[in-house]
């Protein structure tokens, strides 16, 4: 059944940014995961099809992230000094790409 008005929401990126734009305009404490979900157009349990928690919007795919450093390191040879390695590991998981850059500084 097909409902007249606002457009669903289809991905979870588009729910981050629906997200962004209300913690930007009211604040994170003060925005509800009712007030999101409204606002994408989307039920409250939708929303957490996409997200356990609010807290988790703005953290992303942090996990995914922390899973490349975790293979980044133990594909380190052995005879690189271990800070080297942590080193070199923190910069690629910190690089960004270009076009990702203006999203990942609202993120932060």
């Amino acid at each position: 059944m097909s409902h007249p008005g606002r457009k669903r929401v289809t991905s979870r990126a588009e729910l981050e940014q629906t997200a962004f734009a209300l913690f930007a305009a009211r604040g994170f404490e003060q925005t509800t995961v009712d007030e999101i979900a409204a606002a994408a157009g989307i039920g409250r349990r939708t929303f957490f099809r996409y997200f356990p928690s609010k807290n988790d919007v703005p953290w992303g795919a942090f996990e995914v992230e922390l899973d490349r450093m975790r293979v980044r390191l133990k594909a380190c040879p052995p005879e690189v000094p271990l800070m080297d390695a942590i080193r070199l590991a923190l910069i690629d998981f910190n690089r960004v790409a270009p076009e990702q850059v203006p999203l990942h500084r609202r993120r932060m």
